[in-house]
Order: structure tokens, then sequence, then C-alpha cells
């Protein structure tokens, strides 16, 4: 991770993203384990126009490893949204990864009732 990626430093993960993830994590394979890992989750916030990424603290050299589940939903503005949980090599959770289609501000945190669940 480089420093200019990074926005802000390390904080709890907020309940709407608590909330997000473990939803997601309920679709994922060894989501129950990876729910576990929550409890104690400290995350930064990248610094990705305000679209919401978050990478999850985690020891040096951790590399992204494989998707663990993948969404989409439409924002206010009626703009697509594509959202990808990914753990690193080690199958521990490495991010949150979301991005709007224009590269926007997200207008609403996505809530999981309202994305659809890539299989």
């Amino acid at each position: 991770m480089m420093p200019d990626q990074i926005q802000g430093g390390l904080r709890t993960l907020r309940l709407a993203e608590d909330s997000f993830i473990r939803a997601l994590l309920r679709r994922a394979r060894d989501g129950e384990h990876l729910r576990l890992q929550l409890e104690h989750a400290r995350v930064l916030d990248m610094n990705d126009g305000k679209m919401g990424t978050v990478q999850f603290a985690g020891h040096d050299n951790r590399f992204l490893g494989s998707c663990l589940v993948e969404a989409q939903y439409v924002d206010l503005d009626g703009v697509p949204v594509n959202i990808v949980l990914n753990a690193d090599t080690t199958g521990q959770l490495y991010e949150l990864d979301i991005w709007k289609a224009d590269f926007s501000p997200l207008q609403a945190y996505p809530v999981f009732e309202r994305v659809t669940v890539k299989s």
C-alpha cells in the first residue's frame, strides 16, 4: 500500500460498514470464520475519491489474494456501483473495494438489501 493511497489513520468499522460486510460474508465461503475477524478489525480509509473503500489492517507485506464476494447496486444519483470484498493471500480480510462507474463520491452507503450479489 502506497502512502498516497491512505486517507487518515486506523479506525474501527462504522456501524453501516460492519453490518454490510457481515451480510456480504454470509454469502462467502468461510464467511463465518471471517466474520470473527470483524470483532477487533481496524481499517484504513483509502484515498479513492470518497467512494468508500477501506483496507483492513494486518501484518506487513500483505498482498491482494482473492475475491470473497462481489456485488453491485445503483447509487442515489443513478450511477452503478461495484463492490468487492477481498481476502489477502493468507485468506484474511484484505479490503472492501467500492467504486462508482464515474468515480464520483458515494451519495449513500450501500445496504445489503439493495445490492445484487454476483454468483
